[in-house]
């Protein structure tokens, strides 16, 4: 097999000896060279300077950068004043991230507040404000729920096991 005109090399299962095996490994390098030969070349020469570029243009420019603001109109620079602030709102709108903060932010809140409300112990029990709301919930859902202990300083336990095995017989 010839590799762009370079020597025959072979594949290893080919290969009658050892020097053939050699051969294939050192044409690789050679042949890689080659193919990004000219893109080294350009990246290796030098660059025209930007300068001599901008000041060849073919046509001028139609609106001069900047503006001059002394020159302009009230009504001119109310209309750059709103171009450009519509343009840096879009430019700096990241709306995922704007979602990812209020979802954030609403469930922080959201689990504060029930927490709060339904599973903090309160130091005197009479101090606690939600005592009402808290009991009214854990008579609705206390049979789905495990309900928690009550406001005495008693430990949380369950009542029932949580695997109930079959006695033996």
């Amino acid at each position: 097999m010839v590799i762009s005109g370079l020597r025959k090399t072979y594949l290893p299962s080919q290969a009658k000896s050892f020097t053939e095996i050699r051969i294939t490994t050192r044409a690789r390098p050679r042949f890689l060279t080659a193919m990004f030969a000219a893109t080294l070349r350009r990246l290796a020469a030098a660059t025209k300077p930007l300068a001599e570029s901008a000041t060849k243009s073919t046509s001028p420019l139609k609106k001069v950068w900047p503006p001059d603001y002394s020159k302009l109109s009230p009504q001119a620079k109310l209309k750059f004043e709103k171009k450009y602030k519509r343009r840096v709102l879009l430019r700096s709108a990241r709306p995922r991230w704007n979602k990812i903060i209020r979802l954030t932010q609403l469930f922080s809140v959201t689990f504060i507040t029930v927490y709060g409300v339904l599973f903090m112990r309160w130091d005197p029990p009479a101090s606690n404000p939600f005592l009402s709301i808290r009991r009214t919930f854990w008579e609705m859902f206390g049979s789905t729920l495990d309900e928690p202990a009550e406001q005495d300083n008693t430990p949380m336990t369950r009542e029932r096991p949580i695997r109930s095995n079959p006695p033996p017989k």
